[in-house]
């Protein structure tokens, strides 16, 4: 079985987890296995999508309007490291105080994360779940399901009933 998405909810499944019950326990337990653990995942719990509001949109424009420099950031890339080691070396040639105004001017970051992986030890990162590790990447994205209507759902699962009834009886 060849798998092109990680499964999320049970709504991917379609009626697979309902038929996988009654006739391949070791195949419901496979699918149950499969789906994620976190209950924010569940279709009855998409929360409506993070975006930017204007008011960060407005304080952006006012810090590029003044020449506001960036914020300090808090953990370190590989970026900051190398600022970071520039900053060193301009202290080293030129002085504290032509360090202190680059620091000043481009801050550098607060930590450097040696042996972490996205913020976290790497070794708590790699007994993640796949979903969470992307969510730690930034790489997940929700799969969107259209609205379930009552009506429809609560018909569906009566036809569906009255299958299983003709099927044992």
């Amino acid at each position: 079985m060849q798998i092109e998405r990680i499964l999320s909810n049970e709504l991917q499944l379609g009626q697979q987890l309902s038929s996988s019950v009654v006739d391949d326990r070791a195949n419901f337990s496979l699918l149950l296995s499969l789906m994620s653990q976190d209950v924010q995942d569940q279709a009855q719990f998409h929360l409506a999508s993070n975006k930017q509001s204007p008011a960060t949109d407005t304080e952006h424009l006012l810090s590029d309007e003044f020449s506001v420099p960036p914020t300090q950031p808090l953990v370190s890339d590989l970026a900051g490291e190398i600022q970071s080691l520039e900053c060193g070396l301009l202290a080293k040639e030129h002085g504290l105080l032509a360090a202190r105004l680059r620091h000043c001017l481009t801050p550098e970051p607060l930590s450097f994360d040696l042996d972490k992986k996205h913020g976290i030890a790497a070794d708590v990162f790699d007994n993640l779940d796949v979903i969470t590790a992307q969510r730690f990447i930034g790489e997940y994205q929700p799969q969107q399901f259209e609205r379930l209507m009552p009506d429809v759902v609560i018909g569906q699962q009566q036809n569906y009933a009255a299958a299983l009834n003709r099927v044992y009886n």
